[in-house]
């Protein structure tokens, strides 16, 4: 057992845990070593497993595999078969929630922040919860295991009770639940064999117990509080022999009782929140009271349900002192889906007669909360309930007999051949120094040559560089102009094609030439002579309109007066035609003007 865990079962405080570097991992991989945890919920009826891991920020719950075996060992097998069944791989590290797990408040003469020693602690601890861990076993008689594990219903057991005293009354013979139950057909004698196992786990008579303890300070100027949980010695063993063979390691276990009402981390009270907080836990044979204060446990109590229908004047006197000290919420927690209606007609009473709702807990929502809070206990270094952690605690290496005759000798030859390794590791070290002195004078030298040969390298490359720079510059004139007659001579097909046909019989073309600029090779003047003004106006507006789907835009239109090739008066109008480049391509319709307003200087 490391360090670490032994620091865990002592319950002391602890500082913070150091952060570990945050490593890129597949996803697959990060699944594959997310932290991952079996939860085993072992009540009077049923055991459940449900396995947990932490996937990112928050714990991932599997679905449940249940059994309703009596003995623990093949409910766990039957638990597990059904998880795996499922496509569930369990966790090989549990958690488990009994309640088989008494919890109580317990007075130890010892400072939360000051622990005795372990051994110590463990018999302070185990001497105060003995006393409540009779007596919560005889709350559980045969009728009400029965009851809880749903062989009788509620009906069928004041039946069979009702039996039992007439019986009782004729005869003198002793007469049995059990007996009176098979006698009337409605249970087997398999169930009250059943029955009787669980009674007697539930009724634990052995004196050595595994116990469980943590301590937080109290209010000012009062006592720190102290919270124990136990179950019997022998019953915890075969908890932890029966997780060993099945290759589980068992960490701790929590009791079902106060574990229920644990709130959710959404609703767990921060530390500036210190009002009182009452949570009723709704067993089935039993009523638990739990009263916190900043998220601690403070007291508690319970009380057996006895057949008692819930009623609000048997609960409100049972916490009727706490209430009269001040209680900001009241919760009552369902375990069962089967008290759920009750639990809301309780709520509406204490509404109605407290003028403050309590809040319902539902079964789902209870059960969601328990697994949350056996998680957290896990995480805690310093946990907030009682966990059982061992049944025996381990004896120190030192004090186990026999070790001191095997140590001694190996001490005096360890002694000795380190005396020796320790003057060989000086005489190594006044010899590396030497070495790293020589060697790290060669490493200057070849440093300082290998800055020469890079620096010369630069400044050839840099040299290289600077004339292809110039090379490039000069040719990229000509590479523009090139690109300029290549566009020019694939569009002047379609360009003469269209001439020819919007020039119209008023049109006479003069002249149809290209430019003779470098930049501009690609542009295209238009000259026509026509008898009117008008025709001359027009004569540009076909070819604006017909020539701008062949990627052309008309610029530096002209419209002068003179005579045509016969002498006649007319008017000659000219124009030049850009290669015309998209409003898209150049970023924004002003960005397009600009350009066309270039493409219309001298040519």
């Amino acid at each position: 057992m490391s360090a670490a865990d032994n620091k865990a079962l002592t319950n002391g405080p602890t500082g913070g845990a150091a952060v570990a570097p945050v490593i890129a991992l597949p996803a697959r991989l990060r699944q594959a070593l997310a932290p991952s945890l079996l939860l085993l919920v072992w009540d009077v009826d049923r055991l459940c497993a449900v396995a947990a891991r932490r996937v990112g920020g928050s714990w991932h719950f599997s679905e449940e595999g249940s059994s309703r075996l009596v003995d623990f060992a093949p409910a766990l097998d039957e638990a597990l078969a059904r998880l795996e069944a499922a496509g569930v791989k369990p966790p090989r590290r549990c958690y488990l929630a009994a309640r088989f797990i008494v919890p109580a408040r317990v007075d130890l003469p010892v400072a939360p922040d000051k622990p005795r020693p372990l051994l110590q602690m463990r018999e302070l601890a185990r001497a105060e919860v003995e006393p409540a861990v009779a007596e919560a076993g005889a709350l559980w008689t045969i009728g009400a295991v029965l009851a809880a594990r749903g062989a009788i219903s509620p009906g069928e057991r004041e039946r069979i009770a009702l039996e039992l005293a007439v019986r009782r009354e004729q005869s003198n013979e002793p007469t049995y639940f059990g007996q009176v139950a098979c006698d009337l057909g409605l249970i087997g004698k398999e169930d009250v064999q059943a029955a009787l196992r669980v009674q007697e786990k539930l009724q634990t008579l052995e004196s050595a117990l595994a116990c469980g303890w943590t301590g937080g300070q109290g209010e000012t100027g009062e006592p720190p509080v102290w919270l124990a949980s136990a179950t019997g010695l022998t019953l915890w063993n075969q908890f932890e022999t029966a997780c060993k063979r099945r290759g589980l390691k068992l960490l701790g276990g929590l009791p079902l009782a106060w574990s229920l009402s644990e709130p959710a981390a959404a609703r767990r009270p921060t530390d500036e929140q210190e009002g009182d907080r009452v949570a009723l836990e709704i067993h089935a044979e039993e009523i638990v009271a739990v009263l916190r204060r900043r998220g601690r446990v403070v007291s508690a109590r319970s009380e057996g349900r006895m057949e008692r229908s819930l009623a609000f004047d048997w609960l409100a006197r049972f916490i009727a002192d706490w209430r009269a000290a001040g209680i900001d919420e009241l919760a009552i927690v369902c375990r069962e889906a089967d008290d759920e209606m009750a639990g809301a007609a309780l709520c509406d009473d204490f509404a109605q007669r407290w003028g403050k709702p309590p809040r319902l807990v539902g079964a789902g929502e209870a059960c969601r909360s328990l697994l949350e809070c056996l998680v957290r206990q896990y995480k805690l270094r310093a946990a907030t309930l009682p966990v059982v952690r061992f049944g025996e605690p381990p004896r120190p290496v030192w004090k186990q007999a026999g070790v001191w005759h095997i140590l001694c000798p190996l001490l005096v030859a360890a002694a000795a051949t380190g005396l020796g390794v320790r003057q060989r590791m000086e005489i190594d070290a006044i010899q590396a120094r030497f070495d790293r002195a020589e060697l790290d004078s060669k490493r200057t030298a070849n440093v300082r040559q290998q800055e020469a040969n890079v620096i010369g390298s630069a400044k050839r490359d840099k040299e290289e560089l600077d004339t292809a720079r110039q090379q490039l510059a000069r040719l990229a004139p000509e590479v523009d102009r090139l690109q300029a007659i290549e566009g020019m001579a694939n569009r002047l097909p379609q360009l003469l094609h269209a001439l020819a046909r919007n020039i119209g019989d008023d049109v006479v073309l003069e002249v149809v030439r290209n430019s003779r600029s470098g930049g501009n090779i690609g542009d295209v003047m238009i000259l026509g002579w026509t008898i009117e003004h008008s025709s001359a106006q027009a004569f540009a507006s076909r070819m604006q309109a017909a020539l701008s789907s062949l990627g052309y835009t008309v610029a530096q239109t002209d419209v002068r007066a003179g005579p045509g090739r016969d002498g006649r008066p007319g008017y000659f109008v000219s124009f030049w035609l850009i290669p015309h480049t998209p409003a898209e391509e150049l970023g924004s319709p002003e960005e397009a003007g600009a350009a066309n307003e270039a493409g219309g200087g001298e040519r």
